[in-house]
């Protein structure tokens, strides 16, 4: 008895987390927000990170949004953010940079929601288009909405079997601890930043210096926080 309930504790959250996945809500928005997904040595987007940005730049192209946030900050060991790596990315894809915002103070999936909804709020814009890979939507738009920010998900191509499987059971791990932790009112365990500093933090993506054309040019790193 008690290992079918366990089974059914994991299997059940793990089937929403699937069917989640499938669902596709883009339509007409303000502002398309990408999650970042980690980088590759040489701070090179990774595979989930390629794939995000692809759907991105569909999203874009079709006419969905006109402006486009770079969510994700500076990982151990880099010497960039995910936001200014995939701002490079987009342009490359034809985004303009004037279209592209980044913000480069998050390190995890709350911090993303909280200083993105934060962004958001503070340039008015009311309907957003949330982009990750499928089985990451479903736990990013409850952190949206906790924020105060709903949004409508749009998922990126669905990765091989084998890491489909192994990050929907992570998912399914990550959601009970988001359930505890705002149950018994743990503290986030990673930095602990305000959203004011994070609309100071975040930036337009800047232009290449004129007379250098194709040329990336460099973001600011985000400060220190304590």
């Amino acid at each position: 008895m008690v290992l079918v309930l366990v089974s059914l504790a994991i299997l059940l959250p793990a089937l929403a987390v699937f069917l989640y996945s499938r669902v596709d809500q883009a339509a007409p928005a303000d502002v398309i927000v990408l999650l970042g997904a980690g980088l590759e040595p040489g701070d090179r987007p990774s595979r989930s990170m390629t794939r995000r940005l692809q759907q991105v730049a569909e999203l874009f192209h079709r006419g969905l949004a006109s402006q486009v946030i770079c969510s994700g900050g500076t990982g151990a060991g880099r010497s960039r953010s995910e936001a200014a790596v995939c701002g490079d990315f987009l342009q490359q894809q034809g985004i303009p940079a004037d279209a592209i915002l980044l913000e480069e103070g998050s390190r995890s999936t709350e911090e993303n929601a909280r200083f993105s909804a934060a962004l958001i709020e503070a340039r008015g814009w009311q309907r957003v288009i949330l982009v990750s890979d499928g089985y990451h939507l479903l736990r990013a738009r409850l952190l949206f909405e906790r924020f105060g920010q709903p949004v409508l998900t749009s998922p990126a191509a669905h990765p091989p079997p084998g890491p489909l499987v192994w990050n929907t059971l992570r998912e399914v791990a990550v959601l009970y601890w988001l359930g505890l932790r705002y149950l018994f009112n743990i503290p986030e365990l990673l930095l602990q930043v305000n959203a004011g500093g994070a609309v100071a933090a975040s930036v337009a993506m800047p232009r290449p210096k004129a007379g250098r054309p194709g040329a990336k040019a460099r973001s600011p790193r985000p400060r220190r926080r304590a």
